[in-house]
């Protein structure tokens, strides 16, 4: 950058590095500072006050800048300037003029030893208009001054300024031009008030902002003078005043100072109308003479006749040396100037300024300043009175001396409502004008017509239209100004008679008139009288029929038209004989509620109410909307108990059950049975390890004793039962029967009909593996599927073999480990619903895992009247306890399982248990595997993150991605067994350590993990350190032999993989647990965790997680405690409520 200053030592120079190829050029020119903030010029687009003229200053205050000679062609010192000092004139000039302080500069040199006192003024001057635009500038080509036809004269305005030492006023440093560009400043302005300098500027700013509104300025020909008529605001009255109260004198610019008289108080404009006399005798009609005057302060100030017969404003008096002119200013006119002398000659001898009492039209302005009598010949008095007269007493007082004519009286129009009451629940509006003159009225269309006579006052109808549509937008919509006729329907017709009719009379000259009468309306707000009744459908024994019927206020309510009203969201049921129901009542809209939930189930489209057996805690919502008058007892009792466990009666424990049940164990069966004995289904979800297979089997026990017969018989005799469990899970189902219910007959079904089937001669309670299918069976020998009590079978082989399980009648079926077939949308799931019995149950220890619609899928199968389909349940529950937390629709959907979903958790009833002891071990990657495991996270993570705006197309891509950092977070050999051979695994360390303590105190153990991979590994080290274990995942084929080698041998360890060994298991024998490997799923670890902690433990189980600092496993411990808050919420009836795993749950996995 370079920067000069020139010899005068009033303009720098300097070069700016830009954009272009060449450096832009900055001339800065300060020799008036103080008063015009400086100039600055530069060769960019923008050319001046740029962003290159400030860096040359800054660069200037900061860098001693050179100097240049005159002719600029020599650069010198800046210290060898003649009596100058760069650094000092610097100092003196440039910090001076960005602090506004004192100016060394030599053309004000008079002014610079002391603070200048100075004066402002607003000076006024009669003047021809401007011809030229470099005399006044551009602006005065557009004045808007007409109102006289041919002036060419007008009062024209300038600020001025005096400083102490002058004898006369200035306009250089205090003008239109720097009142534009802001760089005037009043510091030193002589008064009295200190506020006065910023608020003097400021109205003379606005004056400027007022001439630019109405005129086109142009910033490079600012004019001298502003003419006042150019401004048509009366706003510039208020700024005129406002200078008179700052004592800013108003001032005439030429040396013989007229008078001028400013007066605030406003001024009478009066019309006079006089007849005219005839010289004849005859009595003829007489014309009219009009003439005006302005009266200000009682006194008459212009007759509106001239002394001397001077034709507007410019031409030279022929009968008098001193005339006298009048100019309006504003349109309409807001104040007038009159003055008295001579302008040709400039001898003005007064000049006087005040306001108008009423605005005044230009055409009245004209009439006066013309200073004519008009005459109206008398012909055309009558039609002057209708037709002008409203208007112009408007804006002026109407008067007359003679006796003979009478001044006609005018009122102010009324805006006429006629109401037309003809139909119920609508009235028409019209809308019309009455208009009164004297004792005549009006009546005139609501906008006018272009054949009309009489002059409207448009003022006046606008506002009362203004008011008028205030008032009725406040209360109804659709209503505009541009409407004559207006219809209203229904609640708004009693709104209109009972609360905007008395509104719009208390408002002058609006008036309502009725066409027929009006009608008494009938407003009841009782609260809703609700009757319900239940009766036997006639088509399905499954359902009942609801009967409601509803009164308010005494009045019976027509039930479906007030349903359709409530689901139309309307506030108001309009009935017969004007009568309105206020339907904001909250049993309505619960009984809308109810009503549409039981259309969804039923898929019906009428507003009949139809609930199935299923639906207990629903007829317990619609009761207590109102009263029962009619129930079928059968139904009154089973809903009373399934409502309240405790009405069950308990059982008595079947006589050839050899097992002892526990009081709540005892409750259990009780309920079970009673839910078969009524063909019901329902969900047992207690927690795991209290015994749901004991509760079992002591329900079928019992329903096969004599007095539990089951309902459903075949041909051949009684029906089996079908439990139907993971295949892990069957052989412990045949343990169970054979211990706890020997006489039952039990087949396990282990493979579909193509491979084998039920081998003939086989005894109860066995494994049957032969290649006969069942119905082989059946059909080959005396054995028949009837003659078995039980059949126990896996959801694999009832997927495969549908239509066999299909065709056969169960007794009732068992669906074990019901989570199995969450998902509606699988072929098991689909197997399962088409199974026929008379009651469905489903045992499960977690009824819901990730999300709503899994409980959907349970409760479907064993309640299939409960809740209507999914579609309906997604959005009725699930969206909105999801999405937003709906605590009143979660809690109605607890009420809805609450019959038939029985859960205890161990903490409830088993008191003995020992307690079960979690923690989470921590552990820190060593540094070689946290240098690969960063590596991979930022992959993984870009690739992810890109892949979310699709999260379920890419949904296999982003777990992959995130399996690949959950088996790096426990071995980087798990990834690639070759590269990283060498690299520890900080878990397998941590886990043998753990592993050798606990088994040398004689404790056993369980190790899970998700991964065989893993466990794999885990094996290697434990044979490296020589520790026994047993083994189990998916692929071991003697399954029982090893569970028992466990339980009963010497080995301490059971490595389990968390799929193959997470239920079904009993290990009660081990009391540590140890989960390698976190997952989101509380479940699936609890389940684990259950198979040591549950009946039979006698001893505290210690739980250990194992979690690796700054991993994916942090992250995925957060989100399963939002997944284990969701389950309390909805089974265990927790507090909160936390959504289901979305996309950005995943990625919040993979942000830092």
């Amino acid at each position: 950058m370079f920067c000069a200053w020139t010899a005068e030592g009033t303009e720098i120079i300097g070069t700016v590095e830009g954009t272009a190829d060449s450096p832009y050029i900055v001339s800065i020119d300060l020799s008036d500072f103080k008063y015009n903030d400086g100039i600055g010029e530069c060769t960019c687009p923008v050319s001046f006050s740029c962003k290159h003229v400030v860096a040359v200053l800054l660069h200037a205050l900061y860098v001693k800048p050179l100097s240049l000679n005159h002719n600029f062609g020599t650069l010198v010192s800046a210290s060898t300037r003649e009596g100058t000092n760069a650094g000092d004139h610097l100092g003196r000039s440039w910090m001076q003029f960005f602090e506004l302080g004192e100016s060394n500069d030599s053309q004000y040199s008079d002014y610079s030893d002391q603070p200048r006192e100075i004066a402002v003024a607003l000076v006024f001057e009669l003047r021809k208009k401007a011809r030229q635009r470099h005399e006044y500038g551009p602006g005065q080509f557009n004045s808007r001054s007409d109102n006289l036809a041919n002036s060419n004269w007008g009062l024209f305005i300038r600020p001025n300024i005096k400083y102490a030492t002058d004898t006369s006023w200035r306009n250089k440093h205090f003008s239109w031009e720097t009142i534009s560009s802001r760089s005037t400043h009043l510091s030193y302005y002589r008064g009295d008030n200190l506020e006065a300098p910023t608020n003097i500027l400021k109205v003379f700013r606005e004056i400027w902002a007022l001439y630019c509104v109405d005129n086109n300025v142009s910033y490079y020909s600012i004019p001298t003078w502003i003419e006042l008529d150019s401004i048509t605001t009366p706003r510039l009255w208020d700024l005129l005043m406002q200078l008179q109260a700052f004592d800013i004198p108003f001032i005439y610019n030429v040396k013989t100072y007229p008078r001028i008289d400013f007066s605030t108080d406003p001024a009478r404009v009066i019309m006079k109308m006089d007849l005219i006399e005839h010289s004849t005798v005859e009595p003829l009609p007489k014309d009219v003479k009009i003439t005006t005057e302005i009266v200000h302060n009682g006194e008459i100030i212009y007759s509106g006749k001239r002394h001397a017969p001077q034709s507007d404003f410019g031409h030279s008096p022929t009968d008098a040396e001193n005339p006298e002119t009048i100019h309006f200013v504003g349109n309409p006119a807001f104040c007038f100037y009159h003055w008295e002398g001579n302008l040709e000659s400039k001898h003005i001898t007064k000049l006087f300024l005040a306001p108008v009492e009423k605005p005044l039209g230009s055409s009245l302005s004209k009439i006066i300043e013309s200073g004519r009598e008009i005459t109206i010949p008398a012909v055309d008095l009558q039609f002057f009175k209708h037709s002008y007269m409203p208007q112009i007493s408007r804006q002026l007082e109407v008067v007359s001396d003679s006796v003979d004519l009478s001044i006609p009286k005018f009122y102010p129009p009324k805006l006429i409502l006629s109401v037309n009451t003809s139909q119920a629940f609508k009235f028409d509006i019209s809308l019309s004008w009455l208009y009164q003159i004297d004792d005549s009225s009006y009546n005139l269309p609501y906008w006018p017509d272009v054949n009309e006579t009489l002059v409207r006052q448009l003022d006046a109808e606008q506002l009362l239209r203004i008011t008028f549509l205030l008032i009725m937008t406040e209360y109804f919509d659709g209503i505009h100004d541009l409407i004559s006729t207006i219809s209203i329907y229904g609640v708004d017709c009693y709104i209109f008679v009972t609360e905007v009719m008395h509104r719009l009379q208390m408002e002058d000259n609006i008036e309502v008139n009725f066409i027929g009468s009006i009608p008494d309306f009938s407003y009841l707000t009782s609260i809703p009288e609700i009757a319900v009744s239940a009766n036997e459908s006639k088509t399905d024994h499954d359902w009942f029929d609801i009967e409601v019927s509803i009164s308010i206020g005494g009045v019976k309510v027509p039930y479906e038209q007030l349903l359709r009203a409530v689901s139309n969201n309307e506030e108001h049921l309009l009935l017969e004989n004007n009568v309105i129901l206020n339907l904001n009542h909250p049993e309505l809209h619960k009984l809308h509620t109810l009503v549409k939930e039981s259309q969804k189930i039923r898929d019906r489209s009428t507003n009949s109410i139809a609930i199935s057996k299923y639906q207990a805690s629903f007829w317990e919502d619609l009761t207590a909307l109102g009263t029962v008058t009619h129930q079928v007892e059968s139904w009154n009792k089973v809903a009373k108990s399934l409502l309240d466990f405790t009405e069950v009666p308990i059982a008595a424990t079947p006589v050839k059950l050899t097992a002892t049940l526990r009081p709540y164990q005892e409750t259990g069966y009780s309920w079970l049975r009673f839910l078969a004995e009524h063909e019901l289904g329902g969900v047992l979800a207690d927690e795991m390890g209290l015994g749901k297979t004991v509760q079992v089997i002591a329900m079928i026990t019992s329903l096969r004793d004599t007095e539990g017969k089951p309902r459903k018989k075949s041909a051949k005799g009684k029906s089996p039962f079908l439990i139907v469990c993971p295949t892990s899970v069957c052989p412990n189902w045949i343990f169970e029967l054979s211990r706890f219910a020997p006489h039952l007959k039990a087949l396990y079904v282990s493979t579909t009909q193509s491979k084998s089937a039920v081998a003939n001669g086989k005894s109860q309670n066995e494994v049957v593996g032969s290649p006969k299918t069942i119905k082989e069976n059946a059909q080959e020998s005396s054995i028949s599927i009837m003659d078995y009590d039980v059949i126990i079978t896996s959801y694999t082989i009832m997927r495969l073999d549908e239509e066999l399980y299909q065709s056969i009648n169960w007794a009732g079926i068992i669906f074990d480990e019901a989570q199995f077939i969450k998902n509606y949308a699988s072929k098991s799931y689909a197997c399962a619903r088409k199974l026929t019995a008379p009651f469905k149950l489903g045992l499960t220890g977690t009824p819901m895992e990730n999300n709503l619609m899994e409980l959907w899928s349970l409760m479907s199968l064993v309640a299939p009247g409960l809740f209507p389909n999914s579609k309906s349940f997604r959005e009725i529950y699930q969206k909105p306890i999801e999405s937003g937390g709906n605590t009143e629709i979660l809690e109605q959907l607890r009420r809805r399982i609450h019959p038939f979903m029985l859960r205890r958790t161990k903490d409830q009833v088993l008191k003995d248990l020992p307690p079960k002891i979690e923690q989470v071990l921590e552990l820190d990657l060593v540094p070689s595997h946290r240098k690969i495991y960063d590596i991979y996270l930022e992959k993984e993570r870009q690739r992810v993150l890109g892949l979310l705006g699709d999260f379920q197309k890419n949904r296999f891509t982003i777990l992959k991605s995130l399996t690949t950092l959950r088996l790096l977070s426990l071995s980087p050999r798990l990834v690639d067994a070759t590269r990283y051979a060498k690299v520890p695994s900080i878990k397998v360390t941590a886990l043998i350590e753990q592993l050798t303590e606990i088994i040398a105190e004689g404790h056993k153990a369980l190790v899970f993990s998700q991964f065989t991979s893993f466990l794999a590994e885990v094996k290697g080290e434990l044979d490296k350190c020589g520790i026994n274990y047993s083994y189990l995942d998916g692929k071991t084929r003697s399954r029982a032999r090893v569970i028992q080698e466990f339980k009963d041998g010497d080995r301490s360890l059971f490595l389990i993989s968390l799929k193959a060994g997470g239920v079904g298991l009993n290990l009660t024998e081990a009391d540590y647990c140890f989960i390698l490997d976190p997952w989101w799923n509380p479940a699936a670890e609890n389940q684990a965790i259950d198979r040591t902690h549950r009946i039979g433990q006698t001893k505290p189980v210690n739980v250990y997680r194992l979690v690796i600092r700054s991993s994916i496993e942090e992250k995925i411990m957060l989100l399963k405690k939002k997944k284990e808050r969701l389950f309390k919420d909805v089974i265990d009836g927790g507090d909160f409520f936390a959504e289901k795993v979305t996309a950005e749950d995943i990625r919040e996995l993979f942000t830092q």
